[in-house]
């Protein structure tokens, strides 16, 4: 009876420290996007938000995938060991592939688009950033799992005071693209961390058979979510079509 209540009263606090832990970070995001505004002023401001819808619809590059495995893992973290670890790993695999994907997508593009190199090279790290927080969200679905409510709460509070930091010293030396720089850097700290604290054998599956499975099980929530999205932020995207149309901030130098 006594453990019960221990674990009660553990799975409270640690839910608490969860929810305190995003109100930081929502609060840090909110500081790091005025400081930001104020570096950049609003023409290369708003150019950074253009550049950013590719990392923002970059975050569905899993096609479902991660969807289909949080839902494996939940269900086999603690019934069937083998299978947890199976659909982990296959994961793991196809996240790999879809981030050789990404990096030589976006290497092409460096070389293609005709403009700054400034929003070249913005695109460039985001084809590095783009597996980053895919892997990112990879090891918060398996600390959700374990219910490792602690260690994700420290990885919000670390992720808003590092993220903070890099982006506001790389944006003061490089600008639009050091704020994508300074974005990496600080989600790799939070990523190494977090890799710490979740042990799993890893090894590559590749299975295309099952990667079509995975895909096809998480899709069509993934395909509502990326609808979602992109009504409530048309703006953005108008934006982006304006300062093609224009060259603004997108010439070459």
């Amino acid at each position: 009876m006594a453990e019960e209540k221990h674990i009660k009263k553990e799975f409270i606090l640690n839910s608490t420290k969860f929810l305190f832990s995003n109100i930081i970070l929502n609060f840090f995001t909110v500081i790091q996007g005025l400081v930001v505004a104020n570096l950049l002023g609003p023409t290369l401001f708003g150019l950074k938000n253009a550049i950013q819808i590719v990392s923002d619809y970059g975050g569905y590059a899993h096609l479902g995938s991660l969807t289909n495995f949080t839902k494996k893992r939940q269900i086999y973290e603690f019934s069937n060991l083998k299978k947890r670890d199976y659909f982990t790993n296959l994961t793991f695999t196809f996240l790999f592939l879809i981030s050789i994907v990404s990096i030589i997508g976006c290497l092409i593009a460096f070389f293609v688009l005709p403009y700054s190199l400034s929003t070249r090279l913005s695109v460039l790290i985001i084809g590095f950033l783009i597996p980053v927080y895919l892997y990112y969200t990879f090891l918060n679905i398996i600390l959700q799992s374990k219910s490792d409510f602690k260690t994700i709460s420290k990885s919000n509070i670390l992720q808003g005071i590092v993220v903070l930091l890099l982006v506001i010293i790389f944006v003061n030396l490089y600008g639009v693209q050091g704020f994508f720089l300074g974005t990496l850097l600080g989600l790799i700290i939070v990523l190494l961390y977090q890799f710490f604290f979740v042990k799993f054998n890893l090894k590559l599956i590749f299975d295309f058979k099952a990667f079509i499975l995975l895909i096809r099980n998480g899709f069509g929530f993934l395909l509502l979510s990326m609808i979602y999205f992109a009504i409530f932020s048309i703006n953005r995207i108008f934006m982006v079509y304006g300062r093609m149309l224009g060259g603004v901030g997108l010439q070459k130098d």
